[in-house]
């Protein structure tokens, strides 16, 4: 989320510019959801409105996210699931659940939240396991563990720039790079055990 909604606006609205809130108010499908007249209460009257009219456009909704919606759906979890991509247990976030519920829904309302996406992950494990399947030959481990620790130290580096208000933690970086990133380990036998290799004809 790239926008703050301190001007009543989405970001989908502050990213298409002025004159879409314009056009938006003179249509008769627009459905804001600030407005006093003929607007169901909460999250339910805007499923109402979505069913009813599939055309409708929603032009404020951010404040519906409250703190009280954020904890309803913490705890609608699966509490024995896996962990999320940030690495972190149900049980390990619920510690301090309402600081950090409170931190989230100021952080999301000011445009500051960023979501860790799981493609990085996914990406940087193709790039080490890539670049162990090329040099991952015997008495090459230590250069190897070299490089994957580099890769956590700049990846954990984004990461913390990504927030200034509450630096993501190292341990839950690490817990991010045990989660994606292979360890080093020799997957190529010495030149000369290969080339002796025998196969019948």
């Amino acid at each position: 989320m790239n926008h703050s909604n301190k001007d009543g606006t989405s970001p989908a609205e502050s990213g298409e510019g002025r004159p879409l809130i314009k056009e938006n108010a003179d249509q008769p499908n627009t459905y804001s959801t600030q407005s006093g007249k003929g607007v169901s209460q909460g999250l339910a009257g805007v499923r109402k409105a979505a069913k009813n009219n599939k055309e409708m456009k929603f032009t404020a909704l951010l404040h519906h996210l409250t703190v009280d919606l954020l904890r309803e759906s913490f705890y609608s979890l699966k509490r024995k699931a896996a962990p999320g991509v940030d690495g972190v247990t149900w049980q390990e976030y619920e510690n301090g659940l309402e600081d950090r519920l409170t931190d989230l829904h100021d952080r999301v309302h000011r445009g500051a939240y960023r979501a860790i996406p799981c493609q990085t992950g996914q990406w940087l494990k193709s790039v080490v396991q890539g670049h162990f399947n090329y040099y991952a030959v015997p008495g090459n481990l230590d250069s190897l563990g070299v490089f994957r620790e580099r890769v956590i130290g700049h990846w954990g580096h984004t990461l913390r720039r990504r927030s200034q208000q509450r630096p993501i933690s190292w341990e839950r970086i690490l817990a991010l790079a045990q989660r994606w990133l292979p360890q080093p380990r020799v997957l190529h036998p010495y030149p000369a055990v290969r080339f002796a290799a025998s196969h019948p004809r």
